[in-house]
């Protein structure tokens, strides 16, 4: 803010701008002491005082605000690492009010089409990442597609880097949050791994019959991971050009053959 008064916001949260859109206006009344001393420490160099309270770049606004602005960016994630990030929190400050103070943050513009995902994983985990791959990664409120940009070994795990340049409507005001990446994606039925028996060196499942009989079911196998298996629904041919009728969708299967 350029000066301390009364402030009325011309723009909504999680709108997207072009250049010279104004954001907010302020009316100059009196003086005001800074509410927010610490978090003005934090922008550091990333505050940036505005006389006009226009946009100066295309991107979203927002009127959340950690302190992180200047330390978290696509520019600097090759210093990231596990021990300095463990500790970050979603803490973020929703600045909107009705007056402001001279220099006190008002709001920010964040570019939605070039974002980063960083976690960590396990060596053996990191043998399934190939850059350059597409992903999807779920949010609790939401779903984006995603490009493997970066694998970086650090000591004894891996540093995986996801780049986007979808929107995302949390991503203004969220840090850490719990994801699911899924790497690959399969088309097929999903049976538990421990269902599989094998008759005769063929692979398959014990399907209960009307009368409660169980029938073997050769299955052909898409993928598998854990507890979970993908199997070709309905037929396929096997390794002898044969085909096989396989599970269907509301087949019964015994849990353990």
């Amino acid at each position: 803010a350029p000066i301390s008064g009364e402030i009325k916001y011309k723009t909504d949260e999680g709108t997207k701008v072009r250049r010279g859109i104004r954001i907010a206006k302020v009316t100059e009344n009196g003086t005001k002491e800074s509410e927010y001393p610490e978090l003005v420490q934090s922008l550091g160099d990333a505050l940036v005082v505005q006389d006009s309270l226009v946009s100066e770049r295309i991107g979203v606004v927002s009127y959340y605000v950690d302190g992180y602005e200047g330390k978290l960016s696509t520019s600097n994630i090759k210093e990231m690492t596990y021990e300095n990030t463990i500790k970050i929190q979603n803490d973020f400050t929703d600045l909107k009010r009705k007056s402001v103070a001279a220099g006190d943050p008002i709001y920010k513009i964040y570019k939605n089409n070039k974002w980063c995902i960083v976690y960590w994983v396990t060596p053996e985990e990191a043998k399934r990442y190939e850059k350059g791959n597409r992903v999807t990664v779920y949010f609790e409120d939401g779903d984006i597609r995603a490009t493997i940009n970066r694998i970086d070994t650090q000591g004894d795990k891996v540093r995986i880097t996801l780049r986007s340049n979808l929107y995302y409507k949390s991503l203004a005001n969220t840090r850490v949050a719990d994801i699911r990446v899924v790497l690959r994606g399969y088309n097929g039925l999903a049976v538990e791994t421990e269902s599989i028996t094998e008759q005769k060196g063929v692979k398959g499942v014990l399907v209960k019959e009307p009368s409660g009989e169980s029938v073997f079911t050769p299955i052909n196998i898409i993928y598998q991971s854990g507890d979970t298996t993908i199997v070709t629904p309905v037929s396929f041919v096997d390794e002898n050009g044969d085909e096989q009728e396989s599970v269907r969708a509301y087949d019964e299967i015994f849990r353990k053959p």
